[in-house]
């Protein structure tokens, strides 16, 4: 009976976590996708105007940037969790660590996701709309919808979960990083992901690859590990997130 009724509250503590979330975050949801926007749509006119775009260098572009947008959003998504006075309430909200940490790392993955169509069909639309206001030759338009059709065979199917996973995996990990030092959180996160850079490279430097040899088997193998790997490094960067802010206190460590 009281194991029911525990659930039932915890379902409770969530939906209203849910809602304080969305009620709170709208204005920096709403002024982040109005920038981003923005910027898609001078981006495409530009492209109109000069007749750019309409191919795979547009897409890849627009991705590369994406990224950039979601890491900085990502990075200021526990930005209450800078200072006393906005950490406190937070943390004496009743209910759970997993109450008020998951509905932010669904927000993020859900405005994430609206972005990256949104922006992508804006900088399409403005694109062939500028090539028709200064009378350009246009390129075909792009749909955001159809995008896995230009990645090439073979292991295209591999290829996609590997970028959905590298998606998964930067959006973990810069929320784990807004929490772990979230003072300068994307400079912090960034200077981390440098280091680890610096690192691997020097471990490849030293790695005798002429006694390793690659089939087409072999690289399909080392593909699908790769993609598992960044699932398993999202959940875990997920995880240490909720472990951080759990043990989170009004006046400790970094938080002070």
């Amino acid at each position: 009976m009281n194991a029911t009724i525990n659930k039932m509250k915890n379902k409770s503590n969530l939906k209203l976590m849910f809602r304080k979330e969305l009620m709170e975050s709208r204005k920096l949801l709403l002024i982040g996708l109005m920038g981003f926007s923005a910027f898609w749509v001078l981006v495409g006119l530009w492209c109109g105007y000069f007749s750019l775009g309409g191919s795979s260098g547009e897409v890849a572009s627009y991705i590369f940037i994406y990224f950039i947008a979601i890491q900085f959003f990502c990075s200021v998504s526990f930005s209450f969790m800078k200072r006393k006075e906005t950490r406190l309430p937070m943390l004496m909200i009743p209910g759970t660590a997993f109450d008020k940490v998951f509905p932010k790392y669904v927000i993020n993955i859900v405005s994430a996701i609206l972005a990256f169509y949104i922006g992508f069909l804006l900088l399409e639309g403005s694109r062939l709309l500028g090539a028709f206001m200064f009378d350009k030759p246009a390129h075909d338009f792009i749909s955001p919808f159809t995008l896995p059709l230009l990645i090439p065979d073979p292991y295209s199917s591999i290829w996609i979960a590997m970028i959905i996973g590298f998606f998964l995996l930067t959006i973990a990990y810069f929320s784990m990083g807004a929490i772990l030092w979230p003072k300068y959180s994307y400079l912090v996160s960034i200077g981390v992901l440098w280091a680890i850079q610096v690192l691997l490279s020097l471990i490849a430097i030293i790695i005798p690859w002429k006694f390793i040899t690659f089939s087409v088997d072999s690289i399909s193998i080392y593909m699908k590990c790769l993609a598992a790997g960044e699932y398993l490094l999202a959940l875990a960067f997920f995880y240490l997130g909720y472990l951080r802010f759990r043990h989170s206190k009004v006046l400790t460590g970094i938080f002070k």
